[in-house]
């Protein structure tokens, strides 16, 4: 099995258990098990296996939120990305197979050996997906341009709304 956690930049932590570590005080650190509680989605749901199309040499949705966005592409010739335009880095992941990433504007390339991941900077995330031998699938992550575009007031109501001050 292998397990992708995509989740959106955050600068909040909410340890609900720490393993009794202490911090640099050489205290217990501390715990926030109501901020986490409140945070949590309790909704339970018929089915959590996410649907999405299969098509060949296409960049398939998997999911689109307003925070990030994952794509799954299965391919067994060369296939172009060119995610410059959304101004943020893609992590790739390569779930079946070895691929090699090709940068278009410096001409820089990296293997990608199945179950490995690499990080591609926004300003160079034009680049072919080149399977090496025969069919390779690939997850991409990138965040989504509106996080950025929100409002202080906008971040602020979201922070009250979570319990932040």
């Amino acid at each position: 099995m292998l397990l992708a956690e995509v989740q959106q930049s955050s600068d909040v932590t909410y340890r609900i258990y720490d393993y009794n570590r202490v911090g640099l005080d050489g205290k217990p650190r501390e715990l926030h098990t109501e901020l986490a509680a409140q945070a949590l989605s309790y909704q339970v749901e018929d089915e959590y296996r996410t649907e999405y199309s299969t098509e060949e040499n296409r960049a398939n949705r998997v999911v689109e939120s307003p925070f990030f966005s994952v794509r799954v592409t299965e391919l067994e010739e060369s296939f172009h990305r060119n995610l410059v335009k959304y101004d943020s880095f893609i992590i790739t992941m390569c779930l079946k197979g070895d691929c090699r990433i090709r940068i278009r504007s410096t001409k820089e390339e990296v293997v990608l050996k199945e179950g490995f991941s690499c990080l591609i900077p926004a300003a160079i995330a034009d680049y072919d997906v080149v399977p090496l031998a025969g069919r390779t699938k690939v997850l991409d992550a990138s965040q989504v341009l509106s996080i950025r575009l929100m409002s202080i007031g906008s971040i602020r109501r979201m922070g009250k709304s979570i319990g932040l001050q």
